[in-house]
C-alpha cells in the first residue's frame, strides 16, 4: 500500500515542493505520465487515507495535503493550458460524483472537524479548482456519525493560485531549498542513505576478507565483497582518515575532510538513532547506550577527537569544516 511506503510518501512531499515554487514548463501538462500519476497515483492515495482512522489521518494529514496540492496543480496548469481534452478523459477521477473522484475526496476530507486547518485550506483551494461554482463555505451542518458536514472557511484572495515566482527563477529555485532542506520526512529519508554508506564502511572487514573471497571461487562485485587482497577494517579506515585530516589540514579545498567527518559524525548518529530518528544519548535504552559509548571510545582511541580539535582551532569559527568537525 502506497500510505505505507516510505518512500512513496517522500516522493509526493517532494512532487509538491517543485509544483509549488518552481517555474513549470506548460508542456509538462501534456505529458501522459502527469496524468497517469493523476488517476493511478493521486486519486487512489486520498482514498486510501480517508479509509484511515482517525489517528493515522492526523498523523499522514500533511501526505494528504501534500497529495491534493500536486492534483490542484496539475488540473489548474491543464485548465491554463487550454487542454479541456485532457480533463474531459480524465473527468471520472477528477469530478465526477463518486466515491473515487478527487473533488469528492476534498468534500469528505473537509468534512473532518479533527484536521489541522491547513489541510481544509488546501482541500478548499482544490475543490475550488476543480470546480468553481462549488463553495465548501456554506452552514455548519452536523452528520449522523458526528462530524461537521461543512464548515465556515477562510476567505481567500481574488487569486486562488497563490503566490507565483515565475517573474523571478532564482528566487523559486532558492525557496525550494529551502522548503528542500526543512522537510523532515525527505531528511529522514537521506539521513537513512547516509547510514548506508557508513554501514559499508563498518562492515568492510568482511566485505574485503580475503578468505571470503577464496570460498566463492567466482568474480567478486563491490555490491556483493570487493574482490581485495587484503583484509580492510573499518578501524583501518578511520586510521587513514584521521592521518589524511592531520596532513591536509591547511588545504584551502575542504571538501573531503568535510566528507570525512561527515562519515565520522554519521558513525555515531547512526549508533543512538532508532528507526532513522536521531535521539540523543540519555534516551537510549541501556544496550544501544553502550554499543553508542563503544563507537564513541573506539573513534577516541583512533585520533579522531584529536582531529576535530585542531581542525577547530585552525580554522574560522562557523565555518564547513569546523560544523561538521563538531561530532554527535
Amino acid at each position: 500500500m502506497l500510505l505505507e511506503d516510505e518512500y512513496a510518501k517522500a516522493l509526493i512531499y517532494f512532487v509538491s515542493l517543485q509544483l509549488s515554487v518552481l517555474v513549470i514548463d506548460p508542456k509538462l501538462y501534456r505529458r501522459d505520465i502527469i496524468w497517469i500519476i493523476l488517476e493511478m497515483g493521486l486519486g487512489p492515495i486520498l482514498r486510501g487515507y480517508l479509509s484511515l482512522d482517525k489517528g493515522p489521518q492526523k498523523q499522514l494529514q500533511h501526505m494528504a495535503s501534500a497529495a491534493l496540492t500536486v492534483a490542484r496543480i496539475i488540473i489548474r496548469g491543464a485548465q491554463e493550458a487550454g487542454l479541456r481534452d485532457r480533463i474531459e478523459k480524465h473527468i471520472d477521477v477528477i469530478k465526477e460524483d463518486t466515491e473515487a473522484s478527487i473533488l469528492q475526496s476534498c468534500e469528505d476530507i473537509y468534512k473532518l472537524d479533527y484536521l489541522d486547518e491547513e489541510i481544509m485550506q488546501v482541500a478548499k483551494k482544490a475543490a475550488a479548482t476543480i470546480s468553481p461554482e462549488l463553495s465548501l463555505d456554506q452552514a455548519d451542518i452536523t452528520n449522523a456519525d458526528g462530524n461537521v458536514a461543512f464548515r465556515p472557511g477562510v476567505s481567500w484572495p481574488s487569486d486562488e493560485r497563490g503566490p507565483t515566482y515565475a517573474s523571478d527563477p532564482m528566487s523559486a529555485l532558492g525557496y525550494f531549498n529551502q522548503a528542500l532542506n526543512a522537510n523532515p520526512y525527505i531528511q529522514s529519508l537521506l539521513l537513512k542513505r547516509r547510514f548506508a554508506f557508513v554501514e559499508l564502511l563498518e562492515n568492510a572487514g568482511e566485505r574485503t576478507d580475503p578468505k571470503l573471497n577464496k570460498r566463492r571461487n567466482q568474480p567478486i562485485l563491490l555490491a556483493r565483497v570487493v574482490d581485495a587482497r587484503v583484509k580492510i577494517t573499518w578501524d583501518d579506515i578511520v586510521v587513514r582518515m584521521v592521518k589524511y585530516v592531520q596532513a591536509h589540514n591547511f588545504d584551502e579545498d575542504e571538501t573531503t575532510r568535510i566528507r570525512i567527518f561527515n562519515v565520522l559524525r554519521n558513525h555515531l548518529v547512526k549508533a543512538r538513532s532508532i528507526d532513522g530518528e536521531e535521539e540523543q544519548p540519555g534516551n537510549l535504552e541501556e544496550e544501544q547506550f553502550r554499543e553508542y559509548y563503544r563507537k564513541q571510545s573506539g573513534l577516541n582511541r583512533q585520533g579522531v577527537t584529536e582531529a576535530v580539535l585542531q581542525a577547530i582551532a585552525m580554522h574560522r569559527h562557523g565555518g564547513d569544516l569546523t560544523a561538521e568537525g563538531t561530532l554527535g
